[in-house]
């Protein structure tokens, strides 16, 4: 830009009618502020320092104002009613628990060894607490025929499955005592005895563990789903409604419903003045 168009610029500028028009605009937004900030300090001539209305207000009009704590309260309810969403995990490793057991005992029997160093052999494979149990699963291992033998590892193995298929969750193992147990009976084929209930159940109990996993992210985003479904929680005034009473606290409701009122509730220093001057 050239000096000449610079000089004629303020030239101008100082033209009485220009610095009129400035002070016409800055009048204005004076006025606009005080107006603006006005409504503020009426809502603190309503309210002590401890945000307790000095004043009865009545509503102008009917007003609704929605309550964000008991709406949040209730989002919440609804986010933590939603179970939780589990996925099926790999399943191959439990079922290849279960081979390695079995090829174990296999071993264990054809070993030249003593019954009583087989047992000992058993019990670094099998966790069983009663003595009964115990010996009734390692007299059966040890002495049953070939055949029937292979007839409770198949059985197992398809036990295995159906009890796998319906899924088993860390929650199931940790509050049901004994669960794991009651869901191999309730696979076992029918028509199977008593005692080679027990051996299967024994067998699947040393391989089963949860194959149904937390999905957080599927969990989250259902939640999420439910929360958003939550309508808000309406509060309505009407016309001659009282809002306020000398002497309560003025809770965020209320404030919302003074705000519709034509009070400005929120908190302005000189900074904020000077924001909505500029």
């Amino acid at each position: 830009m050239k000096k000449a168009d610079i000089i004629q610029i303020l030239k101008d500028a100082a033209a009485p009618k220009t610095l009129l028009n400035i002070f016409l605009v800055f009048l204005f937004a004076a006025m606009l502020t005080g107006v603006l900030v006005s409504k503020y300090f009426f809502f603190q001539a309503i309210a002590d320092s401890s945000n307790k209305s000095k004043i009865t207000v009545a509503a102008p009009k009917d007003i609704e104002v929605v309550d964000t704590i008991k709406t949040e309260k209730k989002k919440r309810e609804v986010s933590n009613n939603v179970p939780v969403i589990y996925s099926p995990a790999d399943d191959a490793y439990i079922k290849n628990n279960l081979d390695e057991i079995i090829g174990r005992i296999r071993e264990i029997r054809s070993d030249n060894k003593t019954d009583k160093q087989k047992r000992r052999s058993l019990e670094a494979i099998f966790d069983i607490s009663d003595t009964a149990s115990k010996t009734l699963v390692f007299s059966f291992f040890l002495y049953s025929s070939d055949a029937e033998l292979e007839k409770i590892f198949k059985n197992s193995e398809d036990t295995l499955s159906s009890v796998l298929n319906e899924g088993i969750t860390e929650k199931d193992i940790q509050e049901n005592t004994g669960s794991i147990a009651k869901s191999i009976k309730k696979h076992i084929e029918p028509g199977v005895s008593i005692n080679n209930t027990k051996v299967i159940t024994a067998l699947l109990e040393q391989v089963i563990v949860p194959n149904m996993l937390i999905d957080e992210e599927a969990t989250k985003l259902e939640r999420k789903m439910e929360r958003d479904k939550v309508k808000p929680v309406i509060v309505r005034f009407a016309k001659g409604d009282i809002i306020v009473n000398a002497g309560d606290l003025i809770t965020q409701v209320k404030k919302e419903a003074l705000s519709k009122s034509g009070y400005n509730i929120l908190r302005i220093n000189y900074t904020g003045i000077l924001g909505i001057f500029c």
